[in-house]
C-alpha cells in the first residue's frame, strides 16, 4: 500500500484492511498518524486550552463574522434568507447578533439539502459524506472537507488528552457499532485487530453473553491501554466482566454516543479500575463537549461551537432546561447556523473558572433527546435522566432495561433480569420506583425478555416513544 492508494484501502472490507495492516505493522511510515489539518487545529486548541472566557468569546466572534460573510455570499439558503430579511454580513458584530437569524431545523435541511452546500464546491468527490443515524426520521447527508475532518479528529485528540491518553501511541479497544462492510453474522462476532491503527474493535451490535465472553478473551490477548466506545455497549461489556469476577485495568475509558447513566459509570469504573471521561457530539459535529474529570459537566469546545439553549418558543434560556442549539464555526462546506440539535439539557449560565483551570462554557446536564421523552396522560414530560432513577438501586437484579411508550396511556418496560432477580420481590420494587417518576395515571406492563436489540448503528435506545411524532411540538423560528 502506498499513500495514493489510500482511497482503495479505506473502501476495503474490514477483513482485507486487517490483512493489509498486519503485513505493514512493522513499517512506521504506514502507521496511523494525524493528518496535517488535524495537527494544525489541535495545536490551536492547545493554545486556547486555559484561555479566559473573554478571549474565547472574542475568538468565537471573529470566526462567526467569517462564517457569516461566507454563507451570505456562497450558500443559497443563507443568501436568500439575508435578502428576504434585509440583512448584511456587517450586521453581525457580536455573538448576540446571532438572534437575528431563525433557528435551523432538520426538516428544513431535508426539504432542500443542496441549498445548504457552498457553491464554492466544484467536485463533491473531494468531500467526505457524513450521514446521520436517522433515529428521528430520514437520515440526512452533510459534507466535510479535509479541514472539518481535521477539526473533528482534533476534538477527539483533546478528549484523549483530558483522559491522559496518548492518542497515537496507546493501544485502544473500541466498543461501538459494526461498520457497514462488516461481513460476520452477529452470533459469530469476535474482536478484530486493526494493526494499522493499533486497535481492537468490538461490535456493540449483538452483545450476547457468548459474544461478550469472546470479547473478554480478545481483550486479555490484546492488552489494550484504554477503551473508547458507546456508553451502553461499554457498560454491557463491563457488566459481564464483573459477572465473571474479573477486573481488567485500563488507563481510562472514553464514552460517547449515548447517555452515560450513573450506574453505567459506576460499573465501568469498577470493571476497568479507572475513571470514565464522557464526550458529547453528533455525526454532524455541530455541538461537542468533553468531561475534564475534575468537576461535573462537560466543557463545550468553544473554539468551534457557539452553544445556545432555547425554550419551546425558541427564546434563549440559560441555567434552565432548554433545547440545544449550536452554530459550528469551522464548517464552510455546509454551514449550519443556529441548528436545533435535538437534545434537551442545561447550559451553565456562569462564566466561573472550572476547578481544572479551564474557562470553557459547560453543559451541566442532559434530559435526553427531544423525541425520547415519556409523556404522561396529565401532560408531564419525563426524559432519560429521570427514567434512569428507578434503575439506580436495581442494577444487581436488572442487566438491561428499555421503556417503550405504546400510547399516552400505556408504558411497557422491557427488562433483562440477572440471576439475582426474584419476581415476587423485584417486580414490586421496580413498579414502585417507576411510579415515583411517571405517577399513577399511566398503565405499566413489565416484561422479562432475553434480549433488547440494538438499533442498526449499534446503540441501545433507552426510551422508545411511539407517540413522539404525534406529540412533538415544532420550535418557533
Amino acid at each position: 500500500m502506498i499513500p495514493d492508494k489510500r482511497l482503495i484501502y479505506d473502501n476495503c472490507p474490514e477483513v482485507v484492511k486487517n490483512m493489509i495492516g498486519f503485513g505493514l505493522r512493522r513499517f512506521p511510515r504506514f502507521r496511523w498518524r494525524p493528518t496535517k489539518e488535524e495537527t494544525i487545529y489541535f495545536e490551536s486548541l492547545v493554545k486556547t486550552e486555559y484561555a479566559p472566557t473573554d478571549v474565547l468569546k472574542r475568538l468565537q466572534c471573529s470566526k462567526l463574522k467569517k462564517l457569516i460573510n461566507h454563507a451570505a455570499v456562497h450558500v443559497p439558503y443563507y443568501r436568500k434568507l439575508f435578502n428576504e430579511r434585509g440583512l448584511r454580513p456587517e450586521d453581525f458584530q457580536s455573538l448576540d447578533d446571532l438572534q437575528k437569524l431563525p433557528l435551523l431545523t432538520k426538516e428544513m435541511i431535508r426539504a432542500n439539502p443542496d441549498d445548504f452546500l457552498s457553491n464554492e464546491i466544484c467536485d463533491r468527490a473531494t468531500l467526505t459524506k457524513i450521514t446521520t443515524g436517522g433515529s428521528t426520521g430520514t437520515p440526512m447527508q452533510y459534507y466535510f472537507d479535509a479541514h472539518m475532518i481535521g477539526v473533528r479528529r482534533a476534538t477527539w485528540w483533546r478528549w484523549s488528552m483530558f483522559a491522559g491518553i496518548e492518542l497515537y501511541a496507546d493501544r485502544m479497544i473500541y466498543c461501538g457499532g459494526a461498520p457497514q462492510n462488516w461481513i460476520y453474522p452477529p452470533e459469530d462476532f469476535s474482536g478484530l485487530v486493526n494493526y494499522e491503527r493499533n486497535q481492537l474493535f468490538l461490535s456493540s451490535a449483538a452483545m450476547s453473553n457468548k459474544v461478550l465472553d469472546r470479547y473478554i478473551e480478545d481483550m486479555k490477548k490484546f492488552k489494550g491501554d484504554y477503551i473508547r466506545g458507546y456508553a451502553s455497549g461499554t457498560y454491557m461489556l463491563a457488566h459481564r466482566v464483573i459477572e465473571k469476577g474479573l477486573v481488567l485495568p485500563m488507563k481510562a475509558v472514553l464514552t460517547s454516543s449515548d447517555t452515560l447513566f450513573p450506574q453505567y459509570r459506576d460499573t465501568i469504573e469498577k470493571a476497568f479500575s479507572c475513571k470514565v471521561y464522557d464526550h458529547y457530539g453528533q455525526n454532524e459535529d455541530i455541538l461537542t463537549a468533553t468531561e475534564c474529570g475534575v468537576s461535573p459537566g462537560l466543557h463545550v469546545n468553544m473554539e468551534s461551537c457557539i452553544a445556545e439553549t432555547v425554550n419551546e418558543k425558541g427564546e434563549p434560556v440559560l441555567g434552565t432546561e432548554g433545547k440545544f442549539v449550536s452554530t459550528h464555526l469551522e464548517n464552510f462546506v455546509t454551514p449550519l447556523i443556529r441548528y436545533v440539535v435535538g437534545d434537551v439539557g442545561i447550559l451553565d449560565s456562569s462564566s466561573k473558572k472550572c476547578e481544572c483551570g479551564r474557562h470553557h462554557q459547560k453543559i451541566l446536564s442532559f434530559t435526553g433527546r427531544d423525541d425520547e421523552i415519556i409523556v404522561t396522560p396529565e401532560g408531564r414530560r419525563i426524559g432519560c435522566g429521570s427514567m434512569n432513577q428507578p434503575m439506580k438501586t436495581m442494577h444487581s437484579s436488572i442487566q438491561r432495561c428499555q421503556f417503550v411508550q405504546e400510547s399516552i396511556n400505556l408504558l411497557k418496560v422491557k427488562i433483562i433480569p440477572t440471576d439475582a432477580w426474584a419476581d415476587s420481590v423485584h417486580r414490586v420494587e421496580l413498579e414502585a420506583n417507576i411510579r415515583m417518576q411517571v405517577g399513577d395515571k399511566i398503565g405499566l406492563e413489565i416484561e422479562k425478555v432475553k434480549d433488547i436489540p440494538a438499533r442498526e448503528n449499534g446503540k441501545y435506545q433507552f426510551i422508545v416513544s411511539k407517540i413522539s411524532s404525534k406529540k412533538k411540538r415544532t420550535v418557533s423560528e
